[in-house]
């Protein structure tokens, strides 16, 4: 909802299924806000940002899309709230993961199923 009040159209794709990850919540609440600021920085309005959960035996993965501005915040990037991200993904077992094309950026995040 935050990024539809920032004027984003949203596609969640997300199902729950019944497994178990450990999580820390002031974690997850920064790398949230980190990523939702990123999008409002970087990315494209004139496409979805796309949230999408997808699950394996050993991990659920949690994938942020959008597509890159041309014309938004063209300044270099510090890459410390990435950093910051994988930090804390890494405090819990977890992984981030970034893929980014000419116009078009995915963030992975995965925690371990316990």
């Amino acid at each position: 909802m935050f990024l539809e009040s920032q004027g984003f159209d949203t596609e969640c794709r997300i199902e729950w299924e019944p497994v178990k990850i450990a999580v820390s919540i002031d974690y997850i609440i920064r790398i949230v806000n980190n990523i939702s600021s990123n999008i409002i920085k970087y990315a494209d309005l004139s496409k979805p940002v796309i949230i999408e959960m997808k699950y394996s035996k050993n991990q659920v993965e949690i994938w942020f899309m959008n597509g890159i501005s041309p014309s938004r915040n063209n300044g270099e990037s510090t890459k410390m709230g990435i950093q910051n991200i994988k930090s804390m993904m890494d405090k819990m077992g977890g992984i981030c993961e970034v893929i980014k094309h000419d116009s078009s950026y995915v963030m992975k995040i995965k925690f371990p199923v316990k």
